[in-house]
């Protein structure tokens, strides 16, 4: 018996993967006009977010279910075509994925199954960071991987999405967009 997952594993079917695709590229379309002077004025991407959810893109980017979601490799093609336009979005979306899968990490099948169609439903777009820890104690050589000095990392995303936080599954807090 195999162990690779076969095509008839995706629940997608390779036209609606096709079709995502060629979503994602519409929608690159759109964002790659004006997306270095939107980067350049570093205002929140409050429209172009919604651009994302008109088409969809949040919705599709989910754990792939019967009806719904998408498989890594689909998902990850959806990503590159939106960063490739416009690479903040494509980490906001890349994020957004990455973290639509923590139900699944951290919570029994039935209720990662209630969060990811209620955020479907509502096209919830997740965001959230992992920060590398500084180091304990200052570090002054410039060529140790730190670059001489510890630097701020900061949250992706966070002036258009801390507007609405879920409870914690475990010890830490996810936010979610209304």
């Amino acid at each position: 018996m195999s162990t690779t997952p076969s095509a008839t594993d995706n629940h997608a079917t390779a036209a609606q993967r096709l079709a995502l695709l060629r979503t994602a590229r519409d929608v690159a379309e759109d964002l790659a006009a004006d997306a270095i002077a939107r980067d350049r004025a570093g205002r929140p991407p409050i429209d172009e977010t919604a651009r994302l959810r008109e088409a969809g893109l949040p919705a599709a980017l989910t754990p792939p279910r019967p009806g719904r979601g998408t498989d890594w490799r689909t998902g990850c093609a959806v990503i590159r075509e939106i960063a490739a336009a416009d690479g903040s979005l494509g980490e906001v979306l890349a994020r957004h994925y990455a973290h639509a899968w923590d139900g699944r990490f951290y919570a029994a099948d039935h209720r990662a199954t209630a969060l990811e169609e209620e955020s479907v439903r509502e096209q919830w777009l997740w965001t959230g960071a992992v920060h590398t820890p500084p180091p304990t104690t200052p570090v002054t050589d410039p060529t140790s991987r730190w670059g001489g000095a510890p630097r701020a990392t900061c949250s992706t995303g966070a002036g258009a999405w801390t507007r609405r936080w879920t409870p914690p599954t475990r010890s830490w807090w996810t936010p979610r967009a209304p």
